[in-house]
């Protein structure tokens, strides 16, 4: 039998890592899909969690292929046993649907430099509320726009009859 590939080994180790930690571990955070709270470059905290242990709104690193993202979770589906996950600046607002068992941990604390924000701090709260306000415009666009197709749809029945 041959040696997994390097990426496999790469994500068999983060989650050892994680799983391993009694505690908090730190990462650096890559990319721009959760601006303003982190950015490409800040040094993160993840403690492990459990499925059962994540709420809405929550930054939560998780499995994806062979990386590791970071991003908050919108929504819980019990039933289905998935997080829908969204980046804070994701243009489009894509969604994500993620396993509970492909969540490995919860982002506690974001060092930038010498500004430390912990979840929990007015600033942390502050991205979350700014995000979901941007969420809730973009909710109501969706559906000003399918009632828009829903009134031309029955208009033009009506008008056939």
């Amino acid at each position: 039998m041959s040696d997994p590939p390097p990426s496999a080994r790469r994500v068999a180790a983060m989650e050892a890592q994680l799983a391993a930690a009694d505690g908090r571990r730190p990462a650096y955070f890559h990319g721009l899909t959760m601006v303003p709270l982190l950015v490409e470059g800040d040094l993160i905290e993840v403690e492990p969690v459990e499925a059962a242990d994540v709420r809405r709104f929550d930054v939560v690193t998780y499995r994806f292929e062979d990386k590791f993202p970071t991003r908050r979770v919108m929504e819980i589906d019990g039933a289905a046993r998935t997080f829908t996950i969204m980046g804070d600046a994701i243009a489009g607002y894509r969604r994500y649907e993620v396993p509970f068992d492909d969540v490995l941990a919860r982002v506690v604390r974001r060092r930038r430099g010498d500004d430390v924000v912990e979840a929990g701090d007015l600033r942390w709260r502050w991205c979350e509320l700014r995000f979901r306000a941007r969420l809730a415009v973009h909710e109501r666009r969706r559906w000003r726009q399918l009632r828009r197709r829903i009134h031309r749809a029955r208009t033009s029945l009506v008008g056939r009859g």
